[in-house]
Formats: structure tokens, sequence, C-alpha cells
């Protein structure tokens, strides 16, 4: 029981020697926290990746001219919190204000900071300030730009060692209850190994079935795919079919209208001969009528 115990302390007490240990060279360690590049203005702000409270931050800040440039002005801004939240604090400075830079020009500075004593271990972040112009084919443009970045971490070396203290009591408490945990942990794992080889006979036979109908899906398969085979042609000779019944059906619906239109005509012919006959056994009996009248005309005289 000791074993684990002892681990979990020496643990914490090398984390806590650790973070003082490692504190001044991280506080010393200086990485690029900002860039920017716009029209001809390019500016880089360098920080460490920690500060202490009531101590320096050492910022740098490098601001290069592309091009000539005019009425350059670079204003930087440190924040943080102190108080515990309630309050704030700034710093503010100009790197440059409102002075010209011909193309190639470099003003690199280095500004240390003094922070407050009872600033909260927080983030302090950064905010600049930019303004200048140029000339762009004989004509003058101005601009201007604001944006914020993440600077460094403010630690406390005071809280850092509150904190770890109640880590570590939390932890001591924690060990014990995971140590009960685990025991019951192991009991648990004891009964699930048995019914891990319970379920494993279950499985073997259950693979077995799955063999039989994984052969028996195959030859379903293989049955599938010729059927379907036949049926592809099937369809397709329907198709034909009922392409080739569907041009007789057109045909047969032209040939019965024509026999119906003849019909019509052989009746409408009909008719016309009939008629003609019957004026002309009309014309026959008028013709007959009138040379009898004139032979009796003739024989009076």
């Amino acid at each position: 029981m000791r074993g684990p115990f002892s681990s979990a302390l020496a643990i914490l007490l090398t984390l806590f020697v650790s973070v003082f240990a490692v504190v001044p060279d991280v506080l010393s360690e200086s990485r690029l926290v900002y860039s920017y590049e716009y029209e001809g203005l390019r500016i880089q702000v360098y920080a460490p990746y920690q500060a202490r409270a009531g101590g320096n931050i050492v910022v740098r800040v490098r601001v290069e001219a592309l091009e000539n440039l005019y009425s350059v002005t670079v204003y930087l801004e440190l924040r943080g919190s102190r108080n515990y939240g309630y309050g704030s604090w700034s710093y503010g400075w100009y790197h440059l204000q409102g002075i010209d830079l011909s193309s190639g020009v470099v003003r690199d500075e280095t500004y240390s900071i003094s922070i407050p004593s009872d600033v909260d271990p927080s983030l302090i972040y950064g905010c600049v300030y930019l303004s200048w112009s140029h000339y762009e084919l004989l004509i003058q443009r101005s601009y201007t730009h604001r944006s914020c970045f993440n600077v460094a971490y403010l630690t406390n070396l005071l809280e850092s060692y509150q904190s770890l203290q109640q880590s570590y009591s939390r932890l001591a408490l924690e060990y014990n209850e995971t140590l009960s945990k685990y025991r019951n942990l192991i009991s648990d794992y004891n009964n699930l190994k048995s019914m891990y080889s319970t379920l494993e006979d279950k499985y073997n036979k259950l693979a077995s079935g799955y063999t039989n109908l994984q052969s028996n899906y195959t030859k379903l398969s293989s049955n599938y795919e010729y059927l379907n085979r036949e049926y592809s042609n099937l369809s397709k000779k329907y198709n034909e079919l009922q392409s080739s019944y569907s041009d007789l059906q057109t045909k047969c619906n032209a040939i019965s209208n024509e026999l119906a239109l003849s019909k019509a005509l052989n009746y409408t012919l009909g008719a016309i001969s009939a008629a003609l006959l019957i004026a002309i056994v009309i014309l026959v009996a008028r013709r007959q009528r009138i040379r009898e009248r004139q032979v009796d005309m003739s024989s009076k005289i």
C-alpha cells in the first residue's frame, strides 16, 4: 500500500521543485508574439513566455520600412488583471510617433516594463495601434491598424505553492478513493474473465455457424447473378416484342382506317350510280313521250 502512495508524493515533490527551477529560464526566454506586415510597414514584437508579479518584463519591438513611409506612429499597450479580477492594470508607450522612415530603415528597441506586485496570475495581453502613409502613383495614402495579442503569462510563486499544497491534499484523497475503486475493479475483472470464457465458447459455435451461412450465401449469390442475367435477357426480348406489338398495332389501326374510308367511298359511289341510273330512265321516258307526241301531230296534219 505504501508503494503507490510514496510514488504519488514523490511526483508532486518533483513537480513542485521543477516549477521553481524552470521559472528563471522561462522568464528570460523570448519569442515572437506578434507580427504584422502591410503596405510597406512591418512590425514584430518579442516577449518572454512568463513574467513575475512585482518584476520586469522585457519587450522587444522591431519596425522596418519596406518603402518610404511618412508620419509613422507605433503605440503599444500591455494590459492585465489585478485584485482577483476586480481591477486591471495597463502600461502604454510610443515606439514611434509621427516620424518619417526611408525604405530599409529598421527601428529595433527593447523595453523593460515594471509589473505591479498585486497583479493576478493570468495572461498579459498587448494591443498595438499603427498609423502611417506612403505615396502610390504620386498619391498619398494613409493607413491605420489596431490589433491585440497574447504576450506572456503572469505567475505568482506563493500562490503557485499554495495551489500545489491544495493539489497534494486533493490527490492524496483521490489516491485513497482510487485504491478502493481499484480493488473493486479487480473483483469485477475476475468476474468478467469468467464471463469472457463462457462467451468465447458461444462465439466459437456462432463462428462455425457463420462459416456455413457464408458458404450458403456464396451459392445463393451465384444463383442470383445467373437469374439476374437471365432476367435482363428476357426483359430485353420483352421490350423488343413490346416494340413490335406497338408497330403492328399502329399498322392495324391504319388499315382499319383505310377500310372504313373504302366502305364510305363504295357507299357514296353506289348512291351516285343509282342516282345516275334513275336520271337516265327518266330522260329516256321523257324522250319517248316527246316522240309519241310528234307522231300524233304529224298524223293529224
